[in-house]
């Protein structure tokens, strides 16, 4: 039991305590008399942890965050009493999406209670009587000042942003504008809501009849390009921002969707880049903007470049800097600079970003040797951790320290006390294959297989392992065709089968699998193979570039050094 369930243990009677806040609420919920949770002493430890969050939330009047941290511990515990609570949080506070999910999963752990029907019929009542009101309120602002009229159907959506509803939203904003539809403006806010609302074919149609009206109007270009993205076209959308890009090339929210679609392209990263960057130029203190180089830099393996905007982002930020630093020291690490990663860790203090800093100062610490201070940290965090997933960070940490003969030690001993888990059978034979000895790894891992055979990682493991050696590739066929069975779309299986491939002589498939896998995920041992594969098929310029782009991002990865040596060996 690590301190901190201890902790929590321990606080199981302020449960008690604090049931009398929502009693002292200015919103107080309906039907006030439904007890908490009975007996507390039955709680585990994670759903009072959420419980407490959710009282103090209320307390502080923070009903979003309470309706959410009671979903949290409904959902942990399968309550239906904490699932009511959170629903009439919700509906109390008119939070509609939270009313939604609480209610259905209420219904899911309780389906036949009669309460759930009052509280849908409450809420149906409710969104009626909210809906008329708003389009009042809208109708009434749209018709008093013609003068503003155009930039007032802009603000539609914002507007409404507070519903956290967005079909009655939509319904709104398309009676609202049913008056104004010669104007573009109205056109847009119809296709905005459409997109919020998830209605992708009717938010493309309402875009392009704004650009109809309005041709060469850049909102309204970056919107329809956007919703192409999403419905998957997004060559057509580049071809679309760049054509218009040559004609109109001071037009900046084009610029930055072209950027954001380039982004996600396959070797157009750093085209990508190079708009941001160009964007950055124009407004070197947009805050936005140095985000989005900085995540583009990393990605395309320029971490010194990603650090350096990251650094001007923090200093333009003034106060608001915790999530900054997070990233910050997420890249020191990259970079191979875990001493100054702890020093932009210390620095944070934000109470939600307090496990995930607490985790990487942890890896922080354990990179520079100091594994008990790494133990400690990872011990602090406040999420309750099962002995598994204890066990498993600390074996990261300790091989983070170089020390994986202890890591090995550490799971060892796991695994004679919590028995045969997958995950700790996997872990050990990922450390004994670090170590060395791949027949010991080769052999846990049909251990772990005849054991568990529906684990889809042993399997890829196991099926890699032998494709890796170039040996039995039937038998690896038949693991990792069960593993992406299993995993259709895990990067490393895709990954493991391209590979096997690539070992079997078929270099073209195994290209469109590889590409795959490092499309879904950046690892440098898919870089690797794809790097290898397009050196044997003749591509060697990209295989350069890619190989390049990784080792800036992953500098020390083993991966990409041994492939760097086998291209000087073909002599690349």
């Amino acid at each position: 039991m690590n301190r901190r369930f201890r902790r929590l243990f321990l606080s199981l009677g302020l449960v008690t305590a604090c049931s009398c806040v929502l009693a002292q609420s200015p919103h107080p919920p309906m039907d006030a008399a439904a007890p908490a949770e009975s007996p507390a002493e039955a709680l585990d430890g994670e759903t009072v942890y959420w419980t407490l969050i959710g009282e103090l939330a209320l307390r502080q009047q923070e009903y979003g965050r309470a309706t959410q941290a009671f979903l949290l511990a409904a959902r942990h515990a399968r309550s239906a009493q904490l699932a009511r609570r959170a629903a009439e949080i919700a509906a109390i506070t008119r939070q509609g999406d939270a009313l939604n999910r609480a209610l259905a999963l209420w219904r899911q752990i309780e389906p036949d209670t009669e309460a759930i029907e009052r509280f849908e019929r409450m809420r149906a009542e409710l969104d009626a009587q909210r809906e008329k009101a708003v389009l009042a309120q809208l109708d009434e602002i749209l018709k008093r000042h013609p003068e503003q009229l155009p930039q007032n159907l802009l603000g539609l959506n914002a507007a409404l942003d507070e519903l956290d509803d967005a079909e009655m939203a939509r319904r709104i904003i398309e009676l609202a504008t049913t008056p104004y539809l010669e104007y573009p403006e109205a056109q847009l806010a119809r296709a905005e809501a459409a997109r919020r609302a998830g209605d992708l074919p009717a938010a493309r149609q309402a875009a392009e009849h704004a650009l109809t009206l309005r041709p060469d109007w850049d909102l309204a270009l970056a919107l329809w390009a956007e919703i192409l993205g999403e419905q998957g076209d997004t060559a057509t959308a580049i071809a679309r921002l760049e054509s218009y890009l040559q004609e109109h090339p001071y037009a900046r929210v084009v610029r930055f969707t072209l950027a954001k679609h380039l982004a996600v392209t396959p070797g157009r990263e750093e085209e990508s880049l190079q708009h941001l960057e160009k964007l950055l130029a124009d407004a070197p203190d947009d805050a936005q903007l140095l985000q989005a180089v900085a995540l583009m830099a990393e990605r395309t393996g320029h971490v010194d470049r990603a650090i350096a905007a990251l650094k001007r982002a923090i200093a333009k930020a003034g106060d608001n800097t915790d999530f900054l630093r997070l990233q910050l020291a997420q890249l020191y690490l990259t970079a191979g600079q875990p001493r100054r990663a702890e020093f932009e860790l210390r620095k944070i203090s934000h109470p939600d970003l307090e496990d995930e800093s607490k985790r990487l100062l942890a890896q922080a610490l354990a990179k520079q040797g100091k594994i008990e201070a790494a133990f400690d940290t990872l011990d602090q965090t406040r999420a309750v951790l099962d002995p598994k997933t204890e066990v498993l960070l600390k074996s990261r940490l300790l091989q983070d320290a170089g020390r994986l003969e202890d890591a090995r030690a550490w799971v060892d001993e796991a695994i004679a006390e919590l028995g045969d888990e997958p995950e700790l059978l996997y872990e050990y034979a990922m450390i004994l294959e670090r170590l060395g000895q791949h027949e010991a790894a080769e052999g846990h891992l049909r251990k772990l297989v005849a054991l568990h055979p529906d684990f889809a990682h042993g399997l890829n493991a196991l099926g890699y392992l032998l494709a890796d050696a170039n040996r039995d590739l039937d038998e690896a066929e038949r693991f990792l065709t069960r593993a992406l069975t299993l995993a259709p779309n895990d990067p490393f299986i895709l990954d493991s089968v391209g590979w096997l491939r690539y070992r079997q002589g078929r270099p073209e498939e195994a290209l469109t699998l590889l590409q795959s896998a490092y499309r879904r995920q950046y690892d440098p041992e898919i870089a690797a193979h794809l790097v290898e594969v397009l050196t044997v098929l003749g591509r060697h310029e990209e295989a350069q570039a890619l190989l390049e782009q990784a080792l800036g991002r992953s500098p020390d990865a083993e991966a990409l050094r041994r492939v760097q040596r086998w291209l000087r060996q073909q002599g690349q």
